[in-house]
């Protein structure tokens, strides 16, 4: 793997992240959305969260697996780094937007959970594909 994929995969994973969490929202707009001080965008993502969400982080994490052979752990905290960063930037714009901050960094843990379950699932498909290849 060449050095440039191996810096590139920390600028794709947190643009996977966040396009996993907004696109349903682009695709399948609310009918009543909400606003916020930042970001309405992330903001009706996050309350109009549903399986599409799901499944394009674990997605996400399949992609950064087969491209990336960092811990699953660190791919999945690089996925979804920039929800905590966006939320934070929101409370210091507005103190009373985030009021349950720490469940939703708790919500963030999971949704990076997914993304390094999908890093696993991408390393067995690969290695049931290619046996005694194993990773280094």
């Amino acid at each position: 793997m060449s050095i440039w994929m191996r810096k590139a995969v920390w600028l794709i994973a947190p643009v996977l992240g966040f396009g996993a969490m907004v696109v349903p929202v682009l695709v399948w707009p609310p009918a009543n959305p909400y606003s916020a001080p930042l970001s309405p965008l992330l903001r009706n993502a996050q309350e109009y969260l549903g399986p599409g969400q799901l499944i394009l982080f674990f997605i996400a994490g399949v992609a950064l697996g087969r491209f990336s052979n960092r811990y699953p752990w660190l791919l999945g905290f690089a996925a979804v780094s920039v929800l905590p960063i966006v939320a934070i930037a929101e409370v210091r714009v507005d103190p009373t937007s985030h009021t349950l901050l720490p469940l939703e960094l708790i919500f963030y843990a999971g949704y990076g959970a997914l993304v390094a379950a999908g890093v696993i699932a991408s390393r067995r498909m690969s290695e049931q594909r290619h046996p005694g290849a194993g990773s280094a």
